[in-house]
C-alpha cells in the first residue's frame, strides 16, 4: 500500500510541476525581476504552514462566510487548494477564468465552504463537487481582460452562519474607496511559495484607474511590452509607493469586497499581479465584477 501511494504521489508531483511550468509561461515579462502574470497555482501536494498573507492578518471564524476554497483532487489521495471563490447562491460560485482553465485534466474540482483553517476539519464546513465550469467566451487565458469564471456545484450548499452568499454590485458601477481581500494565497515575497492554513484578510485602497494605468504603463514601456490593464475589465488595489501588501499565488479567483449598507458586495475577483509578489511596490489587479453582472446573471439563471 505504501508503495502504491508513493508512486501516486510521485506521479502527482511530476504532473503538477509540468502544469505549474505551463501556467507560468502565460505571464507577460516586463523586466528580469518583476513580471505581471496570472499567478501560478500552488503545486498539488504542496505544504501549508501557519503564516500571514503578505501584509495581512488572520481572519476570524465566520468572518468571511462568502469565501470558498477551490480545490482539486487527484486519485482521491491528494487534494490541494488552488484558488479562491465567492458564493453567489446555494449552487453557484464566482471565481477567475484562469482558475477554471487551470484545473489540470487529471484532477477533479470541488469546493470547501465554511472554512477558515484549511488544516483542520471545522464544524459546519461543507464540500461540493463542481458539476460544470464556465469562463467568459472572450477570455483567452493568461494576463488579460474577461478573466472571470463560474462554478456550478453538484450539491447545493446549505446556507448558515458560516456559509452565506455575497451580493453582486450594480452593472457598470465604478468601485472607489477601501476594499477587503481575503484568501489562502502565498505570503512569500520571493519565488518560493509559502502557503498559509489560516484564511488571511487585508484592507487596501482602490487605486484610481488612471493612476494604476500610469504605473503599469511605465513598467510596460521599460521592456517594450503591451500594457495588459483594461479599464472596462479591471480594478486595481494596493499601494504604488510601498511594497509588502497584496494578493499572491493561491488568492486567484477569490473575493475583493466592500460592505454596503451592512451587506457584503463582491466587487472583484483576484486576477493577476506582479511576481514575485510584492517584492516591489505594484498593484494587485482584479476582474471588475460590475462589468460582468449581466453575464453572471444570464449564466446562473435556472435554465443553466
Amino acid at each position: 500500500m505504501k508503495t502504491s501511494i508513493s508512486i501516486a504521489l510521485a506521479l502527482v508531483a511530476a504532473l503538477a510541476c509540468a502544469h505549474g511550468a505551463a501556467v507560468a509561461k502565460q505571464g507577460v515579462s516586463l523586466n528580469p525581476m518583476v513580471k505581471p502574470m496570472v499567478w501560478p497555482m500552488p503545486s498539488i501536494g504542496g505544504d501549508f504552514i501557519s503564516e500571514e498573507i503578505i501584509g495581512g492578518t488572520d481572519a476570524d471564524p465566520a468572518e468571511f462566510p462568502h469565501q470558498v476554497s477551490m480545490q482539486v483532487s487527484m486519485l482521491w489521495i491528494v487534494e490541494q487548494h488552488i484558488c479562491g471563490g465567492t458564493i453567489l447562491n446555494e449552487e453557484w460560485v464566482l471565481t477567475a477564468g484562469h482558475c477554471v482553465k487551470g484545473v489540470p485534466w487529471y484532477t477533479s474540482a470541488f469546493i470547501l465552504a465554511g472554512k477558515t483553517n484549511l488544516g483542520v476539519k471545522e464544524a459546519g464546513q461543507q464540500r461540493s463537487a463542481v458539476k460544470k465550469m464556465f469562463t467568459h467566451e472572450k477570455f483567452r487565458g493568461g494576463v488579460g481582460p474577461y478573466d472571470i469564471g463560474l462554478l456550478h456545484l453538484k450539491t447545493k450548499l446549505v446556507l448558515s452562519d458560516t456559509i452565506k452568499p455575497a451580493k453582486l454590485p450594480a452593472q457598470g458601477a465604478v468601485p472607489t474607496g477601501q476594499a477587503t481581500l481575503s484568501g489562502w494565497g502565498s505570503i512569500s515575497t520571493s519565488q518560493e511559495l509559502v502557503m498559509p492554513k489560516q484564511l488571511q484578510k487585508l484592507d487596501l485602497p482602490i487605486i484610481p484607474f488612471d493612476a494604476c494605468n500610469d504605473a503599469i504603463q511605465k513598467l510596460s514601456d521599460a521592456n517594450g511590452e503591451k500594457n495588459p490593464l483594461v479599464e472596462s475589465s479591471n480594478v486595481c488595489v494596493g499601494h504604488l509607493d510601498k511594497a509588502g501588501q497584496g494578493a499572491c499565488n493561491g488568492d486567484s479567483g477569490g473575493p475583493l469586497i466592500q460592505v454596503v449598507d451592512g451587506e457584503v458586495v463582491v466587487i472583484g475577483a483576484t486576477s493577476w499581479g506582479y511576481f514575485p509578489c510584492q517584492a516591489e511596490a505594484a498593484p494587485s489587479v482584479y476582474t471588475k465584477v460590475s462589468a460582468f453582472v449581466d453575464w453572471i446573471n444570464e449564466n446562473i439563471a435556472p435554465a443553466h
